[in-house]
């Protein structure tokens, strides 16, 4: 199979490209059918399983796809909380993660609803340009992080 440290590069090594193309503002649109974020949906899966962080490939899938924030924002949410029920689930019964680790973590929830409140009556006053430029810096930064998990293990 391929090297982790190759995949951690590949990943961002694409993130960055992406964020540069965003950031020149490439006129790329995708179009709006469900074939563009089933892509992105498996791909993104696929991070997600791997890394624990799948959402920048559907992020920019809706991004590129030139949805409105709260339709971006529904599809995102959806694709995010799948995955991840999905890949707890699999990694459950894979014999990868132990039970014990998930419910250590439960302490989270309440700062994760608080999160999720805050976040929900933000997203009302945030335009869709800043959103896009959101979405961008948190891809490139995922890049950045990315190629130093590489070269700094």
């Amino acid at each position: 199979l391929l090297n982790i440290q190759d995949l951690k590069l590949a990943i961002a090594g694409l993130a960055i490209l992406i964020t540069v193309l965003r950031i020149v503002k490439l006129p790329l649109r995708l179009g709006r059918g469900p074939a563009p974020l089933a892509i992105g949906g498996v791909l993104g899966s696929i991070l997600n399983s791997c890394t624990g962080m799948g959402g920048p490939v559907p992020a920019l899938i809706v991004a590129f796809q030139g949805r409105e924030i709260h339709e971006s924002r529904g599809v995102l949410v959806t694709f995010n909380l799948l995955s991840y029920l999905i890949a707890i689930a699999i990694s459950l019964l894979a014999g990868i993660a132990q039970l014990s680790w998930l419910v250590s973590s439960l302490w989270l929830l309440p700062f994760a609803a608080l999160g999720s409140f805050f976040g929900i009556h933000a997203v009302r006053r945030v335009s869709q340009e800043s959103f896009g430029l959101f979405i961008t810096g948190m891809v490139g930064l995922s890049g950045v992080a990315g190629l130093v998990s590489v070269f700094m293990p």
